[in-house]
């Protein structure tokens, strides 16, 4: 039973953890909710206040617990969100304020998470209205501490004034500083994700035509890089059959399997880039031309060998002080001519 337990957990965190960044983000401030809620019962209990404060507190565990048990199964994630969101902030944090020491107590640190965190969990005007709202309900219950002192419960010791508020500090930093953890991961990986679709074919996944572009003027550019640097154009021969006899699906599949082989053959000695349909590009550096026939012929055999497909290539060595445009030009003209000659060859 332990171990059904400890797998169905397993599977909950995994859930989270492939979740939006707001799925879990709110998913980590119930989790911290729920904790905090029964560790602030059993202090309030310990404390002597009135039995209101931690009732509200246990009450809002449960409420907390079923709307993480069905945020976790996807039934209603946005009324879920709002529900929950609103609870917190406008029947428990008045529940505690009275009954929990107010102004002087540990809600004022409940009252920081949030109004830090709630907007980033609600969409559209409420957004924008609710940390307005919540100040409002914040200020409103501070100015009538203020006029009706006797209202609020009051802490019994001051050792125990101290205790309550060190230990809901210590919960509200750490759990800020785990929601900034998430966001910077959540910024990184998104960064991460937009940078390769900035850079690299949807399709295939190697470098699209703007990066080797980029890529090829930047290092022609440099003097210690022309030396030996090459543009290899690559072709596919008859393509358009494959798409009509076979249809698109089999095409790209074919393009996919094409960019596999010449980016394993070509490995960390270059660049590989598609720069259209059934097109490819090869920027290569400090290579030999005999080394660079071998590669082309090894490339066009495998392709031929695994997918009973030819291509064509067109190679052109980089001169100093060439710009992008001639050293690609060159390039198609050998393209064609090794076309011209038969298809299935290169020509440099």
């Amino acid at each position: 039973m332990i171990t059904d337990l400890n797998e169905k957990a397993k599977l909950i965190f995994k859930k989270i953890e492939n979740a939006g960044i707001e799925i879990k983000g709110y998913c980590y401030l119930l989790i911290f909710s729920f904790l905090a809620s029964i560790f602030g019962g059993i202090s309030n209990i310990i404390l002597g206040f009135p039995p209101v404060s931690y009732i509200t507190l246990f009450l809002g565990s449960i409420f907390i617990a079923i709307s993480f048990i069905m945020l976790t199964r996807n039934k209603n994630e946005r009324l879920i969100v709002e529900s929950t969101m609103y609870y917190l902030c406008y029947v428990m944090i008045p529940a505690l304020w009275f009954s929990s020491g107010g102004l002087r107590g540990a809600t004022v640190y409940y009252c920081l998470v949030l109004v830090i965190v709630a907007p980033a969990f609600l969409k559209g005007i409420k957004r924008m209205l609710h940390p307005v709202l919540f100040i409002c309900l914040v200020v409103s219950l501070i100015i009538y501490e203020y006029y009706h002192p006797e209202k609020v419960a009051s802490y019994n010791s001051p050792e125990g004034r101290f205790m309550d508020i060190a230990t809901n500090m210590a919960f509200t930093v750490l759990f800020l500083s785990y929601m900034i953890g998430i966001l910077i991961k959540s910024y990184r990986s998104e960064h991460e994700k937009l940078v390769g679709i900035s850079t690299h074919d949807d399709l295939t996944k190697v470098f699209n035509r703007r990066f080797m572009m980029d890529y090829i003027e930047d290092r022609i550019s440099s003097s210690d890089a022309v030396e030996n640097s090459c543009v290899v154009l690559i072709d596919f021969d008859d393509f358009k059959n494959i798409n009509d006899t076979f249809g698109h699906l089999e095409g790209d599949r074919v393009i996919i399997t094409v960019s596999h082989i010449i980016s394993k053959k070509i490995g960390n000695s270059g660049k590989v880039g598609r720069i259209g349909g059934d097109e490819f590009i090869i920027f290569l550096e400090n290579i030999k031309k005999q080394d660079l026939k071998s590669l082309c012929t090894e490339i066009l055999e495998t392709v031929y060998r695994n997918e009973n497909i030819s291509l064509s290539a067109g190679i052109c060595f980089a001169r100093k002080g060439q710009q992008l445009s001639e050293l690609i030009s060159c390039a198609d003209k050998k393209l064609y001519s090794a076309k011209s000659r038969g298809k299935n060859c290169y020509e440099i």
